[in-house]
């Protein structure tokens, strides 16, 4: 009776045991939560995070204004490229032609004795 009593009393020593280390664990994490937090706001007040924001902000900023750029440029191009088709046209419907370097029409190569060959 004895030996039975003090394996129940055991087995109760372990359960409490385990619901103490259960709660210890969870009140650990819960601290270690709070302090995680308490650490997060004070780097988010930190002025070199505040540094680090505005940087990225101008990043971002230079990147949308290199964007439009590229993009104005493409657009310039397509235009140029057509305005200078216009002006061949009209110098091919008066007779007249004179290649330069942004009117050669695409079919013109140089070949290995370094003469220019236009094909037509």
């Amino acid at each position: 009776e004895e030996a039975t009593r003090l394996r129940e009393e055991n087995a109760q020593l372990r359960e409490r045991l385990a619901a103490a280390e259960a709660r210890a664990a969870a009140g650990t994490e819960e601290v270690r939560e709070a302090v995680e937090q308490e650490v997060l706001n004070d780097l988010a007040d930190h002025p070199t995070v505040e540094y680090i924001k505005r940087v990225e902000d101008e990043r971002t900023y230079y990147k949308e204004q290199y964007a439009e750029e590229v993009r104005r440029c493409k657009d310039l191009r397509v235009a140029l490229e057509a305005k200078q088709r216009v002006i061949d046209k009209q110098e091919r419907t008066m007779g007249t032609r004179t290649y330069t370097q942004t009117s050669l029409p695409r079919s013109a190569t140089h070949s290995n004795t370094g003469r220019l060959s236009v094909g037509r």
